[in-house]
C-alpha cells in the first residue's frame, strides 16, 4: 500500500507531464525550433522551481 501510494505520488505527474511535453517539443521542433526552444524553456522554469 505505502510503496503503491508512493510510486503512484512520484510517477504519474512528472512522467505523464514530461512524455506529454518531450511528445510535443519534439513535435514542434520540426516545424517551430525557435518555438520549441522556448516552450523547454519556460517548461524547465516551473519544473525546477518545483523540484527544489
Amino acid at each position: 500500500m505505502v510503496k503503491l501510494g508512493v510510486s503512484m505520488e512520484r510517477s504519474p505527474p512528472v512522467n505523464e507531464s514530461r512524455s506529454m511535453s518531450m511528445a510535443e517539443l519534439l513535435a514542434q521542433f520540426r516545424k517551430f525550433p525557435l518555438k520549441a526552444l522556448l516552450h523547454i524553456l519556460l517548461l524547465a522554469g516551473p519544473l525546477r522551481s518545483n523540484r527544489l
